[in-house]
């Protein structure tokens, strides 16, 4: 076991990702640690270019970055009213990956569930215009995940995914 934001672990995570072909980074928050998922994100990205590895995929949420756009006005509001600081910490770990010089994708994901997976999904950029609905069960944004990952038309890019 690993604490991918300490530096002291760096060899740990190096060897972890040793061979890797993609890395998919979809760390939480933890209380009391001041961007952890930026931190966390910033040494995968270290270690993937220590390694070699080149395809990165990375899960923060909807309302990083510009992709509040993608949400319906209601929960836009309320998501940057509540949700303004852990929003910085996406912010900050999407600027880690599109500085990184990686095949990235960014992932966002809107509310997750438990429900069971229904096989299905809606994928949008930003440019597409839109908004995507309010949740998604974690076996499917696990299986688009998996199709990302083999998709190379989606390097470079951020994409919002919901039911």
């Amino acid at each position: 076991t690993a604490d991918a934001s300490a530096p002291a672990d760096s060899g740990t995570l190096r060897d972890a990702l040793a061979g890797a072909n993609a890395v998919v980074v979809t760390v939480g928050g933890a209380k009391g640690v001041h961007h952890q998922r930026a931190a966390v994100t910033r040494s995968v990205i270290n270690a993937m270019k220590e390694t070699g590895a080149r395809r990165l995929i990375v899960q923060p949420s909807p309302g990083a970055g510009d992709s509040g756009a993608q949400m319906p006005a209601p929960l836009r509001i309320l998501m940057f009213a509540l949700l303004a600081k852990p929003l910085a910490d996406h912010d900050d770990q999407e600027q880690a990956v599109f500085g990184s010089g990686l095949d990235w994708t960014v992932v966002r994901p809107t509310g997750l569930t438990n429900k069971p997976a229904v096989g299905s999904w809606r994928v949008l950029e930003l440019s597409d215009g839109g908004t995507l609905g309010g949740s998604i069960p974690r076996g499917d944004l696990a299986a688009c995940i998996l199709d990302v990952i083999g998709d190379d038309s989606t390097i470079g890019k951020a994409l919002g995914v919901s039911s």
